[in-house]
């Protein structure tokens, strides 16, 4: 907007370029440009010499490479780095390399989401320095930037047919292997990634999330989204939608009738979820009206079954070029998201307004 000549770095070579060069230049490039090859793991913590291990056979001490040192570009301390979403990649070894190809640089990260815990050794403010500024979301809501979020945590207690919890039934199954077999099969398929897609899993909590939805959200006039942790995930809720809806309305149809009659003070002492299945039981035409979509990104090798929810001219039908429902009809979209906000994430709903 400034009409300054903004040159884009495209890969390392032309990075190395521009960042050679003692010229006021404004270069725009990614963090990932950083690195001499693509790092193995997804995380790695910022070392005090940057270096990566090989990976050992197996029995044998791991032994490492030597230092993979990223070159010094430029030592001018009259660089300015600004940083967009500076968490994550910034505790790895892409903002180390960054470091060095220009020690001498002053940077300012710009992020809505700074590391403060979890896996990461460096907290933002550890990698950056002190807080210029911070607006927060409480601000955002009085400037009326946001609106406000109404949070609900829910719990799933998982367990097997007997009763057992999967601890226990995984004892007993695997007694008889070692405690290196155990934890390559732990690895293997015990992962946060298998669990969220159990389609028993996944069907109980469709069930809660629409009953939740028909009685607070449905009769306001809202829509929702569910943010699935996979796309076999974001199929398997849609079925369990469709499936959670014929049940609700057999439920509804069954519900005795003398509830209506009663006060609201009276409907007040009875349990939550029978509060919910009268107030969705006054919205029972809409209810019956309600259309899900799972909306996906495809790939050359997905399955046949993925086609219907990776076509965009479906796709289109539903959620428009924008990204905004067509239809005014209230919908549920089980959609694959990177956004975390108005959403229902693993086992955290946040239903959207």
């Amino acid at each position: 907007m400034t009409g300054e000549t903004i040159y884009h770095a495209s890969d390392k070579r032309n990075l190395a370029r521009y960042l050679k060069d003692d010229s006021s230049n404004i270069i725009f490039t990614m963090v990932q440009k950083y690195q001499e090859r693509a790092p193995k793991i997804d995380d790695y913590e910022i070392p005090k010499t940057p270096m990566l291990k090989a990976a050992a056979p197996s029995g044998k001490s791991k032994k490492p490479l030597p230092p993979v040192l990223f070159p010094v570009w430029n030592t001018s301390e009259k660089i300015l780095v600004l940083v967009d979403e500076a968490h994550r990649s910034h505790t790895s070894m892409l903002h180390a390399n960054l470091m060095r190809a220009m020690p001498n640089c002053a940077r300012i990260g710009f992020t809505g989401t700074p590391i403060i815990g979890g896996r990461a050794k460096k907290k933002t403010h550890e990698i950056f320095g002190d807080y210029i500024d911070q607006y927060t979301i409480e601000q955002s809501q009085k400037d009326g930037s946001t609106v406000k979020i109404l949070y609900e945590g829910r719990k799933v207690r998982a367990t097997v047919e007997d009763g057992r919890t999967l601890d226990q039934f995984f004892e007993d199954m695997f007694r008889s292997r070692t405690e290196e077999e155990r934890e390559a099969i732990r690895r293997k398929y015990g992962n946060v990634q298998n669990i969220l897609e159990a389609k028993d899993l996944i069907q109980a909590k469709a069930e809660d999330m629409l009953l939740h939805y028909a009685a607070n959200i449905m009769p306001n006039g809202f829509k929702a989204q569910v943010v699935a942790v996979t796309r076999r995930a974001a199929i398997r809720y849609y079925d369990a939608f469709i499936q959670a809806k014929a049940k609700l309305l057999k439920r509804l149809d069954f519900l005795d009738p003398h509830l209506f009659a009663l006060s609201e003070d009276e409907q007040e002492e009875l349990d939550e979820e029978t509060r919910y299945l009268i107030i969705a039981r006054k919205n029972m035409d809409t209810l019956k009206e309600l259309e899900f979509a799972a909306i996906i990104s495809g790939d050359h090798n997905d399955p046949p079954s993925y086609k219907t929810h990776t076509d965009k001219q479906k796709q289109e039908i539903y959620i428009g070029k924008d990204g905004r429902f067509k239809k005014p009809c209230p919908r549920i979209s089980s959609r694959l998201s990177s956004s975390k906000a108005c959403c229902w994430s693993g086992l955290t709903p946040r239903w959207s307004r």
